[in-house]
């Protein structure tokens, strides 16, 4: 697992392929907490994006720093073999994803790609348009939680 923002530089078949490394990290003094999130989303143009938001966390005395509940409709376990490569694909509804045991890599529209590293949450909500590829990074099998979402959560 890699927990700093780098470049990481694999060599495919004698292809060379950068991938920025993104880090799940808490950031900002005390009592000012926040959470970044990586995002994926559709434009008004079909094409599927990456952006990042925070989701504060506010001090909770000894138990450390809360967010405000985030309302979800459930969850949804799953598991991914270690040779997963899903091609162009649209999210089945808004839902935060968390890998438990392993990273995934994601490609947006502009083929640029991002490596959510294992413990990484992100948001997909790219519902219409081209969608997005999902691939298992080092091909190692993934167990990860899917998080619906309800209507009424917004990014600020």
């Amino acid at each position: 697992m890699l927990s700093v923002l780098g470049m990481l530089s694999l060599n495919i078949s004698k292809m060379t392929v950068n991938k920025a490394v993104i880090p799940q990290r808490l950031f900002g003094n005390e009592g000012d907490r926040k959470f970044k999130v990586t995002r994926v989303y559709c434009d008004d143009d079909g094409k599927s994006k990456f952006a990042d938001f925070n989701i504060d966390l506010l001090p909770s005395g000894l138990i450390g720093s809360l967010s405000k509940l985030i309302p979800t409709k459930g969850i949804i376990f799953r598991t991914t073999p270690g040779n997963y490569d899903y091609n162009w694909h649209q999210a089945p509804r808004r839902q935060f994803v968390i890998n438990l045991d392993a990273s995934l890599e994601i490609e947006v529209s502009s083929g640029e790609k991002r490596i959510i590293p294992q413990g990484g949450v992100f948001l997909l909500e790219d519902t219409q348009g081209e969608g997005h590829k999902s691939r298992s990074v080092d091909n190692k099998p993934r167990t990860s939680l899917f998080i619906p979402v309800s209507d009424e959560f917004k990014v600020n």
